[in-house]
């Protein structure tokens, strides 16, 4: 053997020294003169190179050993995404699907207007409210929207709105989501690595080969990820109102390729408030803020809450309420609706059950910007009742809607809107072109949108083919006022005058009576006031208006249509002043005539 053939990998000293010696060992010559004694001779010298070998692959093997014990291991980490609960297809809430009905029934004529709607409303003292929750909670085998049982049948809910269940899925997460995951040795509380990483990109962890790590996987569902302390822990602040995923398991790295797979899983419930001011005839402000809890008595609790996570045991503890959610941080639903109806979401670690009767919403404050550009700001600390129940867990999805509605005036037992109704063409969305002004303070109303022909869809539309007012979001809580709204208000009412932008503005005025939700300071004013308007003839002439008043002789009116109708013609409820030429007005008390149905006259709307 020729030393220059021996080709090795020399890994330290030790291993050198011996290789040195099996290449520098002098072999015997001799020639082979009897054939068993050379025989005997090589078996000696190939017994030796043996045993030497043997002690070379001894050394290595010991050497591997240690390696395997404190070497590198490269781990490839990938993301499959988040497990999701079983997930559901849900319909529209049943209340929306009330008031879709109810538009319906609205548009066929001679229906019986004092008919209650077919949904319950409750009032509060600043406006009424309409709510129901859609669940999309995993614990139930077939999930369905929860109504009080006074609203709808069970039975007939139960077939008609059962919610289909699709099979379980992982989901992606976002591109540029990042996540963190650490990893501690069996046994160690000290951090062998901790990674911060983004989904969708591969990354590598170095870990020992051979050892048995624990490994813990956390992100907030967004593009940044927080950090943990020494304790393992991360704090409740960098996790509240947070899409919190976790995941965790067990690996041993081996040499060659380590692949670890991590597949999240939701450690919070999601808790959905779509705040609808739809029927407030307005858009939400950012300034706006709520939370949502429960009451015992009258004392309200949150639910919306969080806590620190342990990650090695994925457990909350140190919980408290997280902060309330503003309307800068809630999104718009849908275009057509903006910012009339928008999104609040809230992430919370709590997971007791909540009774039907207690839910609430807690309006911390309520601001809205009207058409008119004015401000409406309602007074702190609303208590909003939420019918249904909320059984929250980890995974589950509820979504409450809370549809706030512009409160009516009661005077007398009859409730009226607190201003005429108009039509608001540009509105996207065909719900929201039936409005109600944002105030009485003005003299001269738009031709093209305050002047009704009697029932007809819109100002200019075929008389007597609906009731307009039926129409207002929700549909059918609102409706054409009969000929007893207007008698019931009574003849002792001032008449107040004044002048807008140069014009007589003429109104009558009724002090609410025994009407709590007709006190808020929200609204301009918490008075019934009918302006005298006046009419337009078929010719579109316009007569009787305050804006005619002058010196001499003339007279304005206050004429509003009824549900009444008369042949081709249909009931008015009027109230007239006159001038003489001596400039002395009088005014008259409520009158009741049939006037042509293709005349144009406000709509003052009433609740029944």
């Amino acid at each position: 053997m020729k030393r220059n053939d021996l080709r090795i990998n020399v890994i330290d000293k030790k291993q050198e020294s011996i290789l040195q010696f099996i290449i520098h060992m002098k072999l015997p010559h001799f020639k082979i003169r009897k054939p068993h004694v050379g025989h005997s001779i090589i078996k000696k010298n190939i017994l030796n190179i043996v045993f030497f070998v043997a002690i070379f692959q001894s050394c290595t093997k010991d050497e591997n050993a240690k390696s395997a014990s404190s070497g590198d291991a490269k781990l490839t980490i990938e993301v499959n995404g988040v497990e999701e609960e079983p997930t559901f297809t849900i319909n529209a809430s049943e209340v929306e699907d009330k008031i879709a009905r109810a538009s319906v029934r609205r548009s066929s004529i001679g229906i019986n207007d004092s008919e209650p709607p077919l949904y319950d409303i409750e009032s509060l003292p600043e406006f009424d409210v309409l709510s129901d929750i859609q669940s999309f909670s995993p614990s139930s085998s077939s999930p369905i929207n929860i109504i009080d049982s006074n609203v709808v049948n069970k039975a007939a809910k139960a077939t008609s709105k059962a919610v289909k269940e699709s099979s379980k899925a992982v989901t992606r997460m976002a591109a540029q989501t990042r996540y963190r995951i650490i990893f501690y040795e069996q046994g160690s509380t000290a951090v062998a690595s901790n990674n911060e990483a983004i989904a969708g990109t591969a990354m590598e962890a170095s870990l020992d080969v051979g050892k048995t790590y624990n490994w813990y996987a956390v992100s907030i569902n967004a593009t940044t990820v927080p950090n943990i302390n020494g304790s393992g822990l991360i704090a409740s602040s960098s996790l509240a109102n947070r899409d919190v995923l976790y995941a965790s398991g067990v690996i041993t790295p081996v040499f060659g390729a380590n692949t670890l797979q991590v597949t999240f899983s939701r450690r919070t419930a999601r808790l959905e408030v779509d705040l609808n001011v739809r029927g407030m005839f307005g858009d939400i402000r950012n300034t706006t803020s709520l939370e949502i809890g429960y009451r015992v008595g009258s004392t309200f609790a949150s639910v919306f809450q969080m806590g620190d996570l342990n990650i090695r045991t994925g457990d909350y503890t140190n919980i408290t309420d997280s902060p309330a959610v503003t309307g800068a941080n809630m999104t718009a639903t849908a275009t057509s609706t903006g910012d009339a109806v928008k999104k609040a979401i809230f992430y919370t670690v709590r997971n007791n059950n909540i009774a039907n009767g207690s839910l609430t919403v807690r309006l911390n404050r309520l601001d809205l910007t009207m058409d008119d550009a004015s401000v409406r700001s309602f007074s702190t600390a609303t208590l909003v009742p939420i019918t249904g129940t909320l059984t929250p867990s980890y995974g589950s999805r509820f979504v409450i809607n809370a549809r706030l509605i512009e409160s009516a005036i009661v005077v007398n037992g009859a409730y009226f809107a607190r201003t005429n109704m108009v039509y608001s063409p540009s509105q996207p969305d065909a719900g929201d072109r039936y409005r109600f002004r944002p105030h009485n303070n003005y003299s001269k109303p738009d031709y093209n949108n305050e002047y009704w022909r009697w029932r007809a869809a819109t100002p200019t539309g075929t008389a007597s083919t609906t009731d307009p007012c039926g129409s207002v979001y929700p549909a059918g809580v609102w409706a054409g006022p009969a000929v007893w709204h207007f008698d019931q208000l009574g003849s002792t009412a001032p008449v107040i005058s004044s002048t807008i932008d140069g014009t007589e503005r003429i109104a009558r005025t009724w002090t609410a009576t025994g009407n709590a939700s007709g006190n808020s300071s929200g609204y301009p004013s918490n008075n019934l006031q009918l302006l005298y308007l006046g009419f337009y003839t078929p010719g579109s002439v316009l007569e009787n208006a305050a804006e005619n008043l002058g010196s001499g002789v003339g007279t304005a009116s206050a004429d509003y249509w009824t549900n009444l109708p008369s042949g081709s013609n249909a009931g008015v409820a009027r109230y007239l002043v006159t001038q003489n030429a001596n400039n002395v007005t009088s005014y008259g008390n409520l009158t009741h005539h049939n006037f042509a149905q293709n005349a144009r006259r406000p709509y003052r709307c009433v609740r029944y």
